[in-house]
């Protein structure tokens, strides 16, 4: 079923009016619960705190972006811009008053 998360949603019904009926039913019910229910996109934002948690941590500790990449498996290009995107957030806040307490 994750794998059919690229498919537009033409395509995906293009592809299951191919199948017999009641599987067409199944595959629609669980593609819906997974695409519309949120779950995918909320394991992928749960993935992407996680391994900001991550990143943070072992950017904090003066580790190289390329060490931590290896650990959160990332690109280091990845990793400098997920650092500095926290950066950023971090400077905002500041901005606007809203400093973490950390």
């Amino acid at each position: 079923m994750l794998a059919v998360k690229s498919l537009d949603k033409e395509q995906f019904i293009e592809l299951t009016n191919k199948l017999p009926e009641n599987m067409e039913q199944l595959i629609k019910e669980n593609y819906n619960y997974f695409q519309w229910g949120g779950i995918v996109e909320g394991l992928e934002k749960g993935k992407k705190q996680k391994e900001n948690e991550v990143i943070k941590n072992c950017f904090m500790q003066d580790m190289s972006a390329k060490k931590i990449a290896s650990l959160v498996n990332l690109t280091p290009k990845e990793v400098e811009l997920r650092i500095k995107e926290m950066q950023l957030t971090r400077s905002s806040r500041a901005r606007s008053g809203m400093n973490d307490a950390h």
